[in-house]
């Protein structure tokens, strides 16, 4: 009991187990969300917008993360129809 109501290592381990929960979500969003891009899903980006709602709900900061995924699907869906415009296809049918 000391070890817990006397020290900081309650505090860490709560930090270290935030932390852990967040990668877990962001990972989980970002995913998500490239394969919603690859399949067009609608389960895949309620699942992925969810992670990463989640993540903003458990710490502000992850805005950030939320900024990133937001980012990565605008390049992706950019580079696919760049991908697109070289081989003469249209964006849709890949």
């Amino acid at each position: 009991m000391a070890l817990l109501l006397a020290t900081t290592h309650l505090h860490y381990t709560q930090n270290l187990m935030e932390n852990n929960y967040i990668f877990l979500l962001t990972l989980a969003g970002l995913t998500y969300q490239f394969e919603w891009l690859r399949t067009g899903s609608r389960r895949a980006l309620l699942i992925g917008s969810g992670a990463l709602g989640l993540n903003l709900l458990t710490r502000l900061t992850t805005g950030m993360d939320l900024i990133a995924g937001g980012v990565s699907c605008c390049w992706c869906c950019g580079w696919k129809a760049r991908a697109a415009e070289s081989f003469g296809t249209s964006a849709a049918a890949t």
